[in-house]
């Protein structure tokens, strides 16, 4: 039986995600997990910087994760968090992946932009005469990506979103670099201008020196961002987002990889029910809890009253 027009164009957006992840493959590292359980491995603390990472030297775990704190303290990363919130950031900074469930109203989209910020911050103070490689905050839709770019933004950072200026908040189109030349140039992001930015030189040369670039998972495939590394990754709401999809931003030489969601909410789009089937709905975030990587749970909500909340707690959490 001939396969559906569905699944076809299903197995053909996967295979051009993919396409995308082989392409960016040299930043993957191959470490010897043989012996080691996902949950182990995922779990093990990133080195303080690059340079601390050596073959065959062993690091002392308990000392990184000491000086991570440290840092956490010194920035203010954990103020005016809630207990929840405190231990999902503390993850963050010390392990290679962190998974982090927040159900309805709990405050995911503040957890990533202080993870962010914490990023920054660390990432400012390891850098020697070159700037620091930015961050790369991604996410499935244009609406979550425009959040994060505006929660960035609100907090400080030199942020920079990419994508069709069509599909970004016009408020936030002075932080795009192919923002329309007719828009409102009183409100550009400083350090812009129309005619620099038409310079397929000069819109590199601004995202290398931003602290966090904000774009789509897949969008972070495209050819603007080649051959640049991107250590640090964080995607919110990562449980809506196809695994080829997270792949894509993960492949950019991630080294310490955050993902935002809830497994318990909605999960990715998939249009065809075949592919579904196979596996194509099950996004990284849940494989990653079936493989025992445990996620930090926001477990307090602000949003709902407590009688109304009260029933999604007790059914799904």
């Amino acid at each position: 039986r001939r396969p559906s027009p569905e699944l076809i164009q299903a197995i053909s957006a996967m295979d051009e995600n993919i396409d995308r992840v082989m392409k960016l493959s040299g930043g993957f590292r191959s470490p010897d997990v043989a012996h080691t359980s996902t949950a182990a491995l995922c779990a093990q603390p990133v080195p303080w910087s690059a340079h601390d990472e050596v073959d065959g030297v062993a690091i002392d775990t308990d000392c990184m994760r000491d000086a991570s704190k440290l840092a956490l303290e010194k920035y203010g990363a954990l103020d005016g968090l809630n207990d929840s919130q405190r231990l999902a950031v503390e993850g963050a900074a010390c392990n290679r992946l962190t998974l982090v469930q927040g159900p309805p109203g709990t405050g995911k989209t503040a957890v990533a932009i202080r993870i962010l910020r914490h990023w920054a911050r660390l990432a400012s103070s390891e850098a020697d005469d070159q700037p620091p490689n930015p961050i790369l905050a991604t996410s499935d839709s244009n609406i979550a990506v425009d959040n994060l770019v505006e929660g960035c933004a609100n907090v400080g950072l030199k942020v920079v979103r990419l994508g069709r200026p069509e599909a970004i908040r016009p408020e936030l189109l002075r932080f795009c670099i192919d923002r329309p030349s007719n828009s409102n140039q009183s409100n550009l992001h400083p350090g812009f201008s129309g005619a620099s930015v038409s310079a397929f030189k000069e819109k590199i040369k601004y995202i290398r020196n931003a602290q966090v670039v904000c774009c789509t998972c897949i969008g972070s495939g495209g050819d603007i961002l080649d051959n640049m590394i991107f250590e640090r990754v964080l995607v919110d709401e990562a449980t809506q987002a196809t695994e080829p999809a997270v792949l894509v931003p993960i492949s950019r030489g991630c080294r310490q990889l955050v993902l935002v969601g809830d497994h318990c909410q909605l999960p990715p789009t998939v249009l065809s029910t075949q592919a579904e089937e196979e596996g194509l709905g099950v996004p990284l975030f849940s494989r990653m809890v079936a493989c025992g990587v445990l996620p930090y749970m926001l477990d307090t909500q602000y949003r709902m009253h407590p009688a109304i909340a009260m029933f999604p707690s007790d059914l799904f959490y």
